[in-house]
């Protein structure tokens, strides 16, 4: 299968020297028709104050993980973006809030308060089908994310975050409200030094009210949702091309290991499906002709507890301008 998987338009505006506008629109498969869409991936009005301390009101992007707020295909390993990052932390994922951010120079952070999930969208499969991107957005709960990063040196990085809000919105069980409580946390870390690029994750989530959930959305056997997930990954890639005669050039083989489980444990009298508990390998290459464009081309070996994982083989072609 071939695909126009995304092609992003930014938009700025600065009115002055403290307030501006970012943007960015997202036209996805090609079409909006054939499955594709056109949507707002973040449009946000900025209070500049200093290094240290801002404010941004609008569509935000979740500051959680190495790939939500950085998905450009030139600044991430891989032809895909790792599954943990897509079924734990649902990326790209934005919702509509506000919030404060700022930079030391060290240590820099991220504080926002956003709408809910929508947990009747929750599946055995993880979270992804519970972000409301902006759109009509239920906001029946709200959320608390944030986020802080130590930098000791350039190229070293060294962080985690947090999320954490009722995603039940209008559910309602038997007259009562279903809550669904849920917190996301990951730590990470990312190395780039001397052409060595090295990056680690993990993540864990954990829903309060998942028998109910269960119950409200009709979900028996081995299709409940998760009441626990989790996962993490390890990559690293080395530029063959670095410090040589090719200047502004990259060719980076790498390689990636990733377990996650969305099912990790699930509610009393409920069973988890083996098919849910993932892993894979991904090893590959990367060539820069230079910074704003990469060809990628890798393989990827799926397997889980069912034995039913297929593997892929994948090409990318991306850009940045």
């Amino acid at each position: 299968m071939t695909d126009l998987l995304r092609a992003i338009v930014y938009v700025g505006y600065k009115f002055n020297s403290k307030w501006l506008l970012n943007t960015e629109f997202e036209f996805e498969h090609g079409s909006t028709g054939a499955g594709g869409s056109v949507s707002a991936e973040f449009i946000h009005l900025e209070y500049t104050h200093s290094p240290a301390f801002n404010m941004r009101f609008g569509l935000l992007l979740v500051p959680m993980g190495l790939v939500n707020e950085l998905h450009e295909p030139t600044v991430y390993m891989g032809a895909n973006r790792p599954d943990v990052e897509k079924s734990i932390i649902p990326s790209t994922w934005r919702e509509n809030g506000m919030g404060i951010y700022g930079d030391t120079g060290t240590v820099s952070y991220r504080a926002y308060i956003v709408n809910g999930l929508k947990g009747s969208k929750f599946s055995s499969g993880g979270l992804r089908g519970g972000r409301q991107k902006g759109g009509r957005a239920v906001s029946d709960h709200f959320a608390l994310v944030g986020r802080a990063d130590v930098t000791p040196r350039p190229g070293f990085l060294f962080g985690g975050s947090f999320y954490y809000g009722n995603s039940g919105q209008d559910l309602a069980r038997e007259n009562a409200n279903v809550k669904v409580p849920t917190g996301i946390y990951e730590g990470h870390v990312d190395i780039r030094h001397s052409g060595l690029w090295l990056s680690a994750l993990a993540a864990y989530a954990k829903l309060g009210d998942a028998a109910a959930l269960n119950e409200t959305l009709g979900y028996t056997g081995n299709g409940s949702v998760g009441e626990t997930l989790n996962g993490f990954y390890v990559q690293a890639g080395y530029d063959l091309l670095h410090r040589t005669t090719y200047v502004g050039q990259s060719f980076m083989p790498y390689l990636r290991f990733e377990r996650v489980n969305t099912q990790a444990s699930v509610p009393s009298g409920y069973e988890s499906n083996p098919a849910s508990d993932k892993s894979s390998i991904t090893f590959g290459a990367a060539y820069q002709p230079e910074p704003r464009i990469v060809f990628k081309l890798d393989y990827k070996n799926n397997s889980n507890e069912a034995d039913s994982g297929l593997d892929q083989l994948n090409f990318q072609v991306g850009y940045v301008f």
